[in-house]
């Protein structure tokens, strides 16, 4: 079990891009591939649109 509540089906997320195959190079946009839960991983880490703005989310370590 989550030790998270699930997100609101409307909820603006950020995703730090940490891998360069994550974004298609002919278009600049990020792939599904950035967004798949890893076998090792329990969840993906994202920062909320309605706490933080792109820039401020930038800016954490």
């Amino acid at each position: 079990m989550s030790q998270f509540e699930p997100l609101p089906v409307d909820a603006v997320v950020y995703r730090a891009i940490l891998r360069k195959q994550w974004i298609n190079e002919d278009t600049g946009r990020v792939k599904a591939d950035a967004y798949f839960l890893r076998v090792d991983e329990p969840g993906i880490s994202v920062n909320l649109a309605s706490v933080c703005s792109p820039e401020q989310c930038s800016a954490i370590p």
